[in-house]
Parts: C-alpha cells; structure tokens; sequence
C-alpha cells in the first residue's frame, strides 16, 4: 500500500488504473473509484465484501452536477444550495446513468465532501467517483490511518493519510427526497429537522402565516 498525499499524481494514476483509492473525508476514510467503469466497481464491491446489488453514493465535485444525474425540483435545489458541500448525502431520482451505478434502481444517491482536498482531486480525475466508507459490509466505519493499514494493507494499492481530516468520525446524514417524500434514512451531524426545514422552505413561508 502506498502512502499518499492529495496532491499527489499517484492518487490519480490507481483510479485511472481502475482500482479503489482510500482517502479521508470531513467525516471518515472513504474509499472510492472512478465512477464510469464497471471493472473498477466489481473491483469495489469485492473489497467491501457486500452484495453487488447495493449502489454505491456517487461523490460530485461541483453543486451544478447533481443536475447531470438526478431530477432536481425546487426544494430539492434548496437543500443542495444549503448544505452542499458538507456532511449530507442525498438520495434523488436518478436520470439514465451507467448501469452499475444505478443497478437497476430508481434512485442515485449523491454527495458533495466539506473537505476541499477531496473536491480538487475529483476535479482533478475529471468525472465522479463512487465511494463508500472504509470497512467490510456490515462492520464499523475506519477512523484512522493505522487501523486501516493494519487491517487492508496488502488488499489496496494506497491511500491518502491525513487524519487530521476526518474531523467528525461520522457518517454523513442520509436523507432521501422526492416531490412528495422527505425519509431521513440515517442522522448524522447535520439534523433531519433543520433540513427538512429547508427543502419544504418554511423560513421563508412562516412570515406569511
């Protein structure tokens, strides 16, 4: 396993070779691939050791992508407006996508990182990626640098260490949403209350009342 920066060209080198890079994330480590190859997703789903029938979240690097792949209404661009980037994953109807990506379902679910580092090197790969967090299916997420190199070393070709980024060493908050529906799936540091707030744009309604 190879020890990386962000700024490093190798980091770009092993997604362009189809294989999954770890890196930490505003939460905790992630790991991910580019988003437009098949070999690099069954690659995924063999480390994570899950179903290949389960989407991974597909991780943007500007707000205006989230349009290129889901059906946005006003509500839902009020949340995205709001809370990307930062500790959120939505999961919207999806537009025709890559097969894997979407797997048959009705739905994508996307993510924009608070941490800069991981925006500029998705930028800098050019397309999405598809990421997951650090673990076996069913197992609790890595925090840290050296528990993920004890437990994967000799499985991934590097990672990204710079612990000081996973600040909150939580998932991210799951919400899904359509025209009708807000289902938070999983809280985390961003709370369903104060979203909801926004998607169904009652701040602005209440003065109204």
């Amino acid at each position: 396993m190879e020890v990386l920066n962000f700024q490093n060209q190798r980091c770009l080198d092993i997604l362009n070779e189809n294989e999954p890079l770890i890196f930490p994330t505003e939460t905790v480590y992630g790991i991910g691939v580019r988003f437009d190859s098949e070999l690099a997703f069954h690659r995924l789903v063999a480390f994570k050791k899950r179903p290949p029938d389960k989407p991974f979240t597909l991780m943007i690097s500007e707000k205006e992508q989230v349009m290129q792949f889901a059906h946005c209404d006003a509500g839902i661009l009020r949340v995205v407006d709001k809370y990307f980037p930062g500790e959120i994953t939505l999961i919207l109807e999806a537009k025709e996508t890559f097969p894997w990506v979407t797997l048959g379902q009705k739905t994508i679910g996307i993510r924009m990182s608070g941490a800069k580092e991981v925006r500029d090197l998705i930028h800098r790969l050019g397309v999405p990626m598809l990421v997951t967090s650090v673990n076996r299916s069913g197992e609790i997420p890595c925090v840290n640098f050296s528990e993920i190199v004890s437990k994967f070393k000799d499985e991934i070709k590097g990672i990204v260490a710079e612990d000081t980024l996973c600040c909150s060493q939580k998932p991210s908050t799951i919400i899904r949403l359509d025209q009708q529906q807000f289902i938070c799936v999983r809280e985390g540091n961003i709370k369903k209350e104060e979203i909801e707030k926004i998607w169904r744009n009652e701040n602005e309604n209440s003065s109204g009342k």
